[in-house]
Order: C-alpha cells, then sequence, then structure tokens
C-alpha cells in the first residue's frame, strides 16, 4: 500500500514540474504573439497544476491508516480529490470560452504571431507524454484521482490540437479562427470536467462495483469447499477499493464452529484473488 501511494506521488511530483515550465511557455508565446487561443490553452495548464497539488494532498489522507472515527480508511480522498479536479476544469472551460465569446463580440480580432504555432506543437508533444506517463501509473496503482488528472492531460493535449488549427486558420486568413479555437477548447474541457465528476460521485454515493468485478467475486465464493449457494452478494465502491457483503448457504447440519471455519475461508479466498476487495463481511444461512 505504501509504495501505491509512493508511486502516484512521485509522478504528481513530475507532472507538476513540468506543468510549471510548460504553462510558462505558453504565456511567454501567447503574449508575444498576441493569441487569445494560446493564453486560454496556457490556462488551461495552469489548471493542471492545481488539480495535481490535489491529487497529492489526496495520496497523503488516503494512506492513513483506518481509525475510530474512520473505521473503513480513507481512500474516498481520492475520489472527492477527483471531484475538486472536476470543478477546477468546469471553471477553467467556462473562464475561456466566456473570454473567447467577448473577444468576438468586442471585435478585438487580433492574428496571431508564429510563435504560438511553436508553442501548441510543443504542448500537444509534451502533454501527450504526460498523459500516457499519468495513466499508465494511474492503471497499475488503480488511482480513481491520477486517472482523472492523466485525463485532463489529454485534454489539454487536445485543447492544443484545437489552439494549433485555429491559430493556423487566423494567419492564413481567417482572423475569428483564433477565437473560435479557443471556444473550442473551452467545450472540450467542460466535457471532460463532467466526465471526472460522474464518475466521482459514483464512488461517493457507494455505487456497486462493475459487473465483472460482481462476478469473479460470486465465482470465488462458490469455489470455497462448504459453500452451498449464495443468497445475498452486495458491494460498494469506497474510493480506490471495494467492500463487500455475501450471504452463503451452508449445511444446516454442521457445528457454529464449522461454519465459522467455512466464513473465514471466504474471506480469506476472497482477498487473496479479488485484488481490488478490501474487506468482506461473509453471513451464514443454514441450508
Amino acid at each position: 500500500m505504501k509504495d501505491r501511494y509512493e508511486l502516484g506521488k512521485t509522478t504528481a511530483y513530475i507532472t507538476i514540474f513540468a506543468n510549471v515550465i510548460l504553462a510558462i511557455l505558453k504565456t511567454v508565446a501567447a503574449i508575444v504573439a498576441d493569441s487569445t487561443a494560446m493564453m486560454a490553452d496556457a490556462a488551461h495548464t495552469a489548471s493542471d497544476i492545481l488539480t495535481t497539488v490535489a491529487v497529492i494532498i489526496s495520496f497523503k489522507i488516503a494512506k492513513i491508516p483506518e481509525d475510530l472515527e474512520h473505521p473503513y480508511g480513507h481512500e474516498k480522498a481520492e475520489s472527492i480529490a477527483a471531484k475538486i479536479v472536476a470543478l477546477l476544469l468546469l471553471f477553467t472551460g467556462f473562464s475561456i470560452g466566456w473570454k473567447a465569446i467577448s473577444s468576438i463580440d468586442n471585435s478585438q480580432i487580433i492574428i496571431p504571431g508564429k510563435l504560438a504555432l511553436y508553442a501548441a506543437l510543443s504542448s500537444i508533444l509534451i502533454k501527450e507524454v504526460m498523459f500516457w506517463y499519468t495513466l499508465i501509473i494511474a492503471k497499475k496503482i488503480n488511482s480513481t484521482a491520477l486517472k482523472a488528472d492523466a485525463w485532463h492531460h489529454r485534454s489539454d493535449a487536445i485543447s492544443s490540437v484545437a489552439t494549433l488549427i485555429g491559430i493556423a486558420a487566423a494567419r492564413m486568413g481567417f482572423p475569428m479562427g483564433d477565437a473560435i479555437a479557443a471556444i473550442i477548447v473551452s467545450i472540450m474541457i467542460c466535457k471532460v470536467a463532467l466526465d471526472i465528476l460522474k464518475k466521482s460521485i459514483r464512488e461517493l454515493m457507494d455505487s456497486s462495483a462493475p459487473p465483472e468485478t460482481i462476478n469473479s467475486l460470486r465465482q470465488c465464493i462458490e469455489s470455497v469447499p462448504g459453500v452451498k449457494g449464495i443468497d445475498s452478494l452486495k458491494t460498494r465502491i469506497h474510493g480506490n477499493m471495494i467492500y463487500a457483503d455475501v450471504e452463503i448457504k451452508v449445511d444446516k447440519s454442521i457445528s457454529v464452529s464449522q461454519g465459522h471455519d467455512i466464513a473465514r475461508e471466504v474471506e480469506d479466498t476472497v482477498i487473496a484473488n479479488i485484488k481490488d476487495i478490501k474487506g468482506i463481511m461473509v453471513h451464514i444461512h443454514p441450508y
């Protein structure tokens, strides 16, 4: 567990460093080239820094062991961080879109310089590398918050593509291209934000585990000697982990001690074979 959080934290620190450098370069390019779309892109990258900080904080909280106040642990901190990431993304998206629309209404159409093109190209390459690096680590450690951060990087890469097209269009004789690109960027950012928000809310609402996990869990329980069947199986997502409650059928002629041994075997087998299960409560029904 400790290695999981350390790996996630290290990944977050690396992406923060890369985002700081990238945000500075984009801001300079936006000012020098006078590009609204590039400035919007720079703001998006800057928001990445804040969201990654939220991810780091969530890792620190999530790794705290169970206590009297939180007997089920602190894993939901990652879901809360993912929700914060989503809300920051929504704010960024709306802000970018509003500024771009205002520039069109006020006839503030300016042809951006060539430097903005180079900055957009560099951003696409760097952000795509950051996306895959973060996503691979997120899947490895099964972190909702880090996955959200990875998609934040991907949304930044996509926004840079829109920025590149818009700037190129503006320089080729379509003056509103830069502002329209900024609006497209804002829509993309809001879409990613809503997807992340939906997933984080689902986790905080104690939703059940995916069907494939439930099927694997059921097969694992039924494979234990002494289990005659399953009356009820309930699961709930707890951050990056899952808790389960199962009611199993056992031979009514066995002793209480034997029934207890079967229940313990079910628990041990599930914990050993289903990696996302943090705990399982086994109830015995005579059959």
